[in-house]
């Protein structure tokens, strides 16, 4: 039997990622996928959008600022760096889960269609 675990329209919202993961336990604490996700037991899928957060308060948490002002050169990198990183995390996690963690757009999702 294979555990799946759906997540949807993450929305730059990774550290709700990380507690729901943890909460399933899917990720360790380095961040690194659990024997349940590397030995297929378990199969965690993404759909929705992963990035881009919903709202400016959402950007506004994410760089730590109280109002976030999108014609600010110096917020939208911030914002850029935040979800670049966070991305980069998430790859790594995805690239070290052994095929087990997929998004919508994966060509290596075993489910078709997620």
């Amino acid at each position: 039997m294979i555990k799946l675990v759906a997540i949807g329209d993450v929305h730059g919202l990774w550290g709700t990622v990380w507690r729901i993961l943890r909460a399933a336990s899917a990720v360790d604490a380095d961040g690194k996928p659990t024997p349940p996700v590397l030995e297929g037991r378990m199969h965690i899928i993404f759909i929705g959008d992963l990035v881009h957060y919903k709202d400016a308060a959402g950007y506004a948490k994410a760089i730590g600022v109280d109002v976030y002002d999108p014609t600010d050169s110096e917020q939208l990198v911030r914002a850029a760096k935040t979800q670049i990183r966070d991305l980069r995390r998430f790859k790594s996690y995805m690239d070290a889960a052994a095929g087990n963690v997929t998004d919508q757009w994966s060509s290596q999702s075993r489910f078709p269609g997620c």
